[in-house]
Parts: C-alpha cells; sequence; structure tokens
C-alpha cells in the first residue's frame, strides 16, 4: 500500500513539473483562444481513449487547468494551459503493454514526437502546434494508468495585453 502511494505521489509531481516547465516560450506572440485549446484537448482525449482496448474502464475525464510562467523571471502571467486526464483501470497488470503500445501508435500518428518511453511512462509532444500527450502507471493491485492531454499555454482570447 506504502509502494503505491509513493508511486501515485511521484507521478503526481513529475506531472505538475511537466505542466509548469511548459510555458517558458515567448510570451508576446498570439496564441489560439483559450475555449478554442480546451476544445483540442478535449477532442485529443477522447480520440486517444478510442484507440485504447475496448475492454479497459474509464472514468469520467478531469477538467482542469494550470497557469503559466515568464521563462525570465519564474513570474506566472495571465496566460492557461488547459490539461485533461481521465483514469484508465479495469486491465490485469499483464496487458499494460498492450495499452501502451497503442497509446503509442496513436501519438505517433497524431504527429507526436514521443519524448519519453518506458514501461511506466509514455510522452508525446507535438511541435506544430505544442500539444503533449501524457501516460504512466500500471495496472498493478490498487493503481490506475492516467492518459493526460496538455494544450500549449494561451491566451484567454488569443491576443497578449497591450505592454505596460
Amino acid at each position: 500500500m506504502k509502494r503505491i502511494v509513493l508511486l501515485r505521489a511521484a507521478v503526481l509531481t513529475a506531472g505538475f513539473g511537466l505542466l509548469v516547465v511548459g510555458c517558458g516560450e515567448n510570451i508576446n506572440k498570439p496564441t489560439i483562444t483559450l475555449s478554442a485549446a480546451e476544445q483540442q484537448a478535449d477532442a485529443l482525449l477522447a480520440r486517444a481513449e478510442q484507440v485504447l482496448p475496448a475492454d479497459v474502464r474509464h472514468k469520467l475525464p478531469e477538467k482542469s487547468e494550470s497557469g503559466c510562467y515568464h521563462d525570465f523571471d519564474g513570474k506566472f502571467d495571465d496566460r492557461r494551459q488547459p490539461v485533461r486526464s481521465v483514469e484508465l483501470f479495469g486491465l490485469p497488470d499483464e496487458r499494460r503493454a498492450e495499452v501502451y503500445e497503442a497509446a503509442r501508435k496513436f501519438m505517433e500518428a497524431q504527429g507526436f514526437k514521443i519524448t519519453e518511453d518506458t514501461d511506466r511512462g509514455l510522452t508525446g509532444t507535438r511541435a506544430s502546434d505544442g500539444f503533449d500527450t501524457v501516460l504512466r502507471g500500471t495496472f498493478a493491485a490498487g493503481d490506475y494508468i492516467e492518459l493526460t492531454v496538455r494544450a500549449p499555454c494561451v491566451w484567454e482570447n488569443g491576443t497578449p495585453p497591450p505592454k505596460r
């Protein structure tokens, strides 16, 4: 039980670190709108879920967002990063490789470059629009796999505020 709690804490910590690091790009350029980023993240997660084995069970997707910060001073700005995630469970851990392989094929077909590929973590980044996909975890007793889609950092209306 302690191992499971520690594993989940490690996954959450790694995920948060990835969220924060992902927002250091040029903040003075226009972006897609927050609404468009949310819609694209929702659609990407839904398409990813469809390629997974039919008998994997899913909890309802969670919708969240993180703040973004300036690369040069570490201060948060007004951009936001939509994040969508879903827990996958209900399969024996022996089928974990099957789930990871399905996700890997999906990511590559969608133009994601795989930047991490281990038996407990798979990350893909798409340079064309800044979206990331992450698959982490196991189906070991009491555990689950989490599939996450992160949009790039965006301005709410797509336009940075005027410089002061």
